[in-house]
């Protein structure tokens, strides 16, 4: 890192095939230049945020994204019990990650679950790697709980979709990729229970969002992102592409909060 770089930290949303936009968010920072050493996530973000804090390229993040995070990743579950297994997830990652461990990352992660039984957040930033990532994108009614030691974990979006608080104190300037803005619902009625227990999910993440946003340095938050269904993982390169655009719409801001950060550090090394 050069003399008054800040440390740049990037918080990665849930949002199920939303998720993908991130990759393109992450494509447009390193095109210019700025690479976050410090990563949190969340479901989708939590996946996009473990390949990339452990050194995988953006065309081999994308390549993940248009392969293995359709729906052949999910395996049919027991319907007594919830209603699909993440099971191929792990499938997917176990070739990729040579040691099931946060200690096998080129970067600092953290990933935010929700603790079913203690009712609480859960942040995963060391030991076993797999398991947190799988239980980070366990959609509650949607997917089967995931169970690490003794409890079991589902969404962290439930409490914190956007987690930018587990690293706000380990880096200088944040970065915040939101891919669940809310938006307001049809005036046609919900009618199934999985569209009405959808739409209670996301009024929960816009509320617990709204903290994590105001805490952010810098927030990037694609453009017509809910047009995108959030099961819908066949447009992996039209979502890369809208987060790819909505970086680069903010770029020369985010150049220019970087540039402030260093005029501070210079004019304090002076006092």
């Amino acid at each position: 890192m050069k003399k008054n770089s800040p440390k740049i930290g990037i918080t990665l949303s849930g949002g199920g095939a939303r998720g993908i936009a991130h990759i393109g968010v992450l494509k447009a920072l390193l095109e210019a230049g700025i690479r976050p050493t410090i990563v949190s996530g969340t479901s989708s973000g939590a996946i996009v945020g473990t390949l990339y804090a452990y050194g995988s390229s953006i065309e081999e993040i994308s390549d993940f994204a248009r392969v293995g995070s359709n729906l052949r990743l999910l395996r049919i579950g027991n319907p007594l019990k919830g209603f699909i297994k993440l099971t191929m997830l792990r499938e997917k990652l176990e070739p990729i990650l040579p040691v099931d461990c946060f200690d096998c990352l080129k970067y600092p992660l953290y990933i935010t679950a929700t603790d079913l039984q203690r009712g609480k957040l859960a942040v995963f930033s060391e030991g076993e790697l797999i398991a947190p990532v799988m239980a980070s994108c366990a959609i509650p009614l949607v997917f089967n709980p995931v169970k690490i030691e003794d409890f079991q974990y589902v969404d962290g979006g439930l409490y914190m979709n956007l987690p930018a608080q587990p690293i706000r104190d380990k880096c200088d300037i944040l970065i915040g990729s939101d891919v669940m803005p809310l938006v307001q619902q049809e005036v046609e009625p919900l009618k199934s229970m999985l569209s009405i227990g959808n739409r209670v999910f996301d009024l929960a993440v816009s509320n617990n969002s709204e903290e994590s946003r105001k805490i952010c340095d810098h927030l990037i938050e694609p453009k017509d992102i809910d047009t995108y269904h959030v099961y819908n993982f066949t447009r992996a390169d039209e979502l890369i592409e809208v987060g790819y655009r909505a970086a680069m719409e903010g770029m020369n801001d985010l150049h220019e909060l970087i540039a402030q950060y260093k005029r501070g550090k210079e004019v304090h090394g002076l006092m």
